[in-house]
This record gives structure tokens, C-alpha cells and sequence, in this order.
């Protein structure tokens, strides 16, 4: 399954994404494991209770998380300071949470 097809899945609200997913009007909660020093960054499925993502930056100050928050505000289609990790900065499970424009 490609980045496309799980971000679909998300905003789709689909049952199999609850387990990592969270959406309400405003924003969507996302439980991710990151596997940094990866070739790419990209969605490669799930891990246990996670949605897997593989970044490709070293987990070195911080640049997996901030390469991980602008690849997440990119597939979502939102502004990088919308993309925000509330739990879990110096871990591989971290909690994502990013923001919609309300209008």
C-alpha cells in the first residue's frame, strides 16, 4: 500500500485505521512508530498498534522529527506548523498531531 492510499484511509475514517488513527473536525491524532536512517521516507505499513513510517534522516538533533513532521504536513496537505509531536520526541513511538485550517 502507498503513502496515498493509507493518508485516503485516514481522512476516509476507515474502521482497519482506528487503531492508530484519531480524526475529529479539526485535527487527526496519529500513534506512529519511525524507523529513522531509512532510503526514504515513506508509510510502510503497520507496526502492533502504529502506523510504520521509514524516515529518511538520521535520529541525530533531531532531524528524523523534523523531516518526519514536514513528510506528514506534505501527504496531508497542510502547512509544517500544523504537523506537531506531542508525545514522544526522543522516542521511536511517538504521538502526531496535525491540525486542519477551520474555516
Amino acid at each position: 500500500m502507498n503513502n496515498n492510499s493509507w493518508i485516503a484511509r485516514i481522512l476516509a475514517d476507515d474502521p482497519a485505521t482506528k487503531i492508530f488513527a484519531t480524526k475529529t473536525a479539526q485535527k487527526i491524532i496519529l500513534q506512529v512508530y519511525i524507523q529513522p536512517g531509512s532510503a526514504n521516507t515513506e508509510i510502510v505499513g503497520r507496526h502492533d498498534t502504529r502506523l510504520k513510517i521509514k524516515v529518511a534522516a538520521p535520529p541525530i538533533e533531531e532531524k528524523a522529527n523534523k523531516v518526519l513532521c514536514a513528510f506528514l504536513a506534505q501527504e496531508f496537505d497542510v502547512p509544517k506548523g500544523n504537523v506537531c509531536i506531542s508525545k514522544g520526541n526522543l522516542s521511536r513511538n511517538k504521538t502526531i498531531e496535525i491540525i486542519f485550517k477551520i474555516k
